[in-house]
């Protein structure tokens, strides 16, 4: 479950919301499409109640992605009639869980009989109105409302009202009219939300990062502190503006502790080409101090694309600009999908970059995690020695797996 999370995915997403017509002789016809209701998002709930008091049950509709709610009104033909009640328990349980209420009708000589019951929770993470609402059709007299109380009571009332609302009080004698419920609701389009330019990725467990491969690509320091790798390429426009974004904030960064590795990732043949746009970005000897440059080589390469296919259970190095938000004892804490901008990174900095944030507290999801999340290193050692780095396979081999997290 952590990994579909992680890597965008759903549980169950991509199921088709479906609606279907009740022909009344045993069947049921398939309207999904004609409906309009089969929207492409990834839907997980749905609630049914009159919500604008005109008789007829409107839909609440719950998305994983957006727009994360909608609501679809109903308008019936003009004269169909309804009943609306609502059940409140005085010896069994207040909200009447469990009770059956029939409403009898006589239409054109013939007896009908229309059921509802009362349940705690209708469907998956929703729950829909307690009302109990009767659909008539054209029926315009209700001969008697039966209702079966939870505990085996049964309590029949003669003749309640077509196209009313009703409260009946368990043992009472006749349930009391409510005063119409109108409300207005305005119609809106559906604004699709705009996805973020960068996806934040905070790892619920840091990963050290092998000390060989890091001295190559991290800038050197006395001081132990927060490091960004910056992966960029010649190629990569949005990754230039990054480093020029971070350079003009380089008083901010360096005055918390943070330094910054740009690590090119560019082919060979490209290198001199990235060179002399590096300089176009540093062209002053502060930030050239302040930036610290560095070739990847291709084990380099390799080692950053198996670790970042680790941590985000998908593919690795495959989009930049790309960063990595190492602590101050050189393990991976935060990886940014996207352009980071300095203040992103001075509040992730000052966040994770001691290494000791609790671990609820480490997340890219809201809400309280009550579940551990394991780091399995040795699967990492394999993906490495598959690519030739012993080394660095060594490393996490030998390397403690990080413990389950506590439940907080």
């Amino acid at each position: 479950m952590v990994r579909l999370m992680r890597g965008g995915f759903s549980w169950s997403g991509r199921e088709k919301k479906c609606v279907f017509v009740n022909l009344r002789d045993g069947t049921f016809a398939d309207v999904s499409g004609l409906s309009g209701i089969n929207y492409a998002e990834d839907g997980r709930a749905v609630a049914v109640s009159d919500w604008d008091g005109d008789g007829d049950l409107d839909l609440w509709m719950k998305f994983r992605s957006g727009p994360q709610v909608r609501f679809l009104r109903t308008d019936s033909p003009a004269g169909h009639h309804y009943l609306s009640l609502r059940l409140i328990g005085k010896t069994c349980n207040r909200d009447a869980i469990g009770a059956v209420a029939t409403v009898v009708l006589v239409d054109a000589g013939a007896t009908k009989r229309v059921v509802r019951h009362v349940a705690a929770g209708d469907g998956y993470l929703s729950q829909s109105s307690k009302w109990l609402h009767f659909g008539l059709g054209t029926s315009a007299k209700i001969e008697k409302l039966i209702v079966r109380w939870p505990g085996g009571q049964t309590q029949e009332i003669a003749g309640p009202r077509v196209d009313q609302r009703y409260v009946l009080r368990q043992g009472d004698p006749l349930p009391i009219p409510q005063p119409p419920r109108r409300v207005t609701i305005a119609e809106a389009p559906a604004t699709p939300m705009a996805p973020p330019s960068t996806a934040r990725l905070v790892l619920k467990v840091p990963l050290p990062m092998a000390p060989e491969r890091l001295r190559e690509i991290a800038p050197p320091s006395d001081k132990p502190g927060p490091v960004l790798l910056s992966l960029w390429a010649s190629w990569c426009a949005p990754c230039v503006s990054e480093l020029k974004g971070l350079v003009a904030g380089r008083d901010r960064i360096s005055a918390a502790g943070v330094r910054i590795s740009a690590v090119n990732v560019d082919e060979e043949a490209k290198r001199d080409a990235a060179r002399r746009m590096m300089h176009g970005i540093v062209s002053d000897p502060a930030a050239a101090a302040f930036l610290h440059r560095v070739d990847a080589s291709q084990p380099a390469m390799e080692f950053l694309d198996a670790v970042l296919k680790h941590v985000r259970d998908k593919e690795g190095l495959v989009s930049l600009p790309m960063s990595l938000l190492l602590d101050a004892g050189g393990a991976l804490q935060v990886v940014y999908i996207g352009p980071v901008e300095a203040d992103t990174l001075l509040t992730d900095a000052a966040r994770f970059g001691a290494g000791q944030t609790p671990p609820h507290e480490r997340s890219s999801f809201p809400g309280r995690w009550y579940f551990g999340v394991e780091r399995t290193l040795p699967d990492l050692a394999r993906e490495l020695q598959s690519r030739g780095l012993v080394d660095e396979a060594r490393f996490y081999s030998s390397t403690a797996p990080a413990p389950t997290e506590p439940r907080p």
